[in-house]
């Protein structure tokens, strides 16, 4: 069976989940049982998604689209990674 790949958007919604059932007095470890994922999960997305909120993900999603259209726009780094390509 293959794995599921969580949304950054539910990453979110999971970890702050977790935050208001420890909140609640829930053990950690039993608040991050509750979301259906492992410990190890939990935090790695922690560490990838910090304190993020929705809307901050969504602004660094938009960054990160328009970072990579300004950059493939480019002459120098279009000029640059063609030659790179074809050098091979």
């Amino acid at each position: 069976m293959a794995n599921k790949r969580h949304k950054p958007e539910e990453i979110v919604t999971k970890q702050r989940q977790v935050e208001v059932l420890v909140g609640q007095g829930m053990a950690s470890i039993d608040a991050i049982r509750e979301v259906w994922i492992t410990e190890q999960t939990f935090y790695r997305y922690r560490e990838q998604y910090g304190g993020m909120g929705t809307a901050q993900l969504k602004e660094l999603k938009c960054l990160f689209s328009n970072n990579l259209f300004q950059i493939a726009s480019c002459p120098f780094f279009r000029d640059h990674l063609t030659s790179v390509s074809t050098s091979r």
